[in-house]
């Protein structure tokens, strides 16, 4: 999903420590926000600022029957208002305001499929960016059929843009492994970090927030963040003991395992993935992240010879496809292998019978 900024906040601390947030659209005046940036009171406070601005209120009206209209009247409904978590509202909104600039005005009765497949045209050179705005969409047609707005779904059978990057974030080799923990030993923050995504498999959006509370009977049990307001994952993932050694060893805080230099827990998964990302380069190391730890995860347990059920349920998968793509190339890399031995070997001397 892009990297969308969050425009007009200007932050600063007071001279007593504290972190000053306020919403300023030029030429207009100071509005303060309830803090941290990317707290629901933060969002609250930022979307009511941004209603107030009067460059915001001088909009036209909105033309009922519109793209722009039905994306309002689903933003009332109770799947918007209660289904869905706030950080996802503030992106899908910016999504839609995208969108809406251009294709607001279009009449939503008269819109086909063919109309859509036109749009993925003129946006094919960013494929990932079209492909999570329609993602974003769904939902609003979905909400259009169920109202009688529109009686047939365009986006039903919808075919995504190919990306340029069909294997998105790439797993890390066993040379980088070897160089990341060689550079940040056992007892440091950094190496914490990078053994708890390596054994659990789990997001940084999971890995931030696990903290001893989660522990029990040698297992953490926690609702991975992704998805816990629309198909909540339970999870019950073992601490293996090359983990239990690393967490014995390495100091932790008292809500979360992993803390800020300051020794508070990290706001967000992406002020998390922001310090490992400089981690990871101070290691010497480009190119891999967070999420590349985690396919590497998958990939080392395919290699175990577990299962694709067996690996989904560690990893927090919905998806078996996904995890399909780990386990067939553990098997791939195991058939290489073999191939490897066998010509390692010295060929076989055959017998006086064989040779006449």
């Amino acid at each position: 999903m892009p990297n969308y900024p969050i425009r007009y906040i200007n932050k600063y601390r007071t001279r007593h420590g504290k972190e000053a947030i306020y919403y300023r659209p030029p030429g207009q005046k100071k509005k303060k926000l309830r803090g941290p940036v990317g707290s629901p009171e933060f969002w609250e406070d930022y979307i009511d600022a941004q209603n107030a601005d009067p460059a915001r209120q001088s909009i036209k009206p909105i033309e009922r029957g519109s793209l722009r209209w039905l994306i309002n009247q689903y933003k009332k409904s109770a799947h918007w208002r209660s289904e869905i978590g706030e950080r996802t509202k503030y992106v899908r909104s910016l999504q839609y305001d995208k969108f809406s600039q251009q294709y607001g005005h279009y009449a939503v009765k008269n819109l086909r499929q063919k109309h859509l497949y036109a749009i993925q045209d003129r946006h094919s050179d960013t494929p990932a960016e079209i492909n999570n705005i329609f993602k974003a969409l769904k939902p609003v047609f979905k909400f259009a059929v169920r109202n009688d707005i529109i009686t047939h779904n365009p986006f039903t059978g919808l075919e995504k843009l190919k990306s340029k990057n069909p294997d998105g974030f790439r797993a890390w080799t066993d040379a980088e492994m070897e160089q990341f923990t060689n550079h940040w030993p056992i007892g440091t923050r950094e190496r914490l970090a990078y053994e708890l995504i390596r054994h659990t498999g789990q997001r940084r959006s999971d890995v931030h927030v696990l903290g001893k509370q989660h522990e029990k009977d040698g297992w953490l049990s926690f609702t991975q963040f992704k998805g816990r307001h629309s198909k909540p994952q339970h999870m019950q993932i073992p601490i293996f003991d090359e983990l239990r050694k690393i967490l014995d060893a390495s100091p932790t805080g008292d809500l979360t395992y992993l803390v800020t230099q300051y020794g508070r827990p990290f706001k967000n998964a992406e002020s998390f993935g922001t310090w490992f990302a400089k981690v990871v380069k101070r290691a010497g190391l480009s190119g891999i992240s967070a999420h590349g730890l985690r396919k590497t995860f998958a990939s080392k347990q395919a290699e175990n010879e577990s299962t694709t059920n067996e690996i989904a349920a560690l990893g927090g998968w919905s998806d078996l496809q996904q995890v399909e793509l780990y386990t067939k190339s553990a098997e791939r890399k195991k058939m290489a292998k073999n191939v490897v031995e066998r010509q390692k070997k010295p060929p076989k001397r055959k017998t006086k019978s064989e040779q006449k």
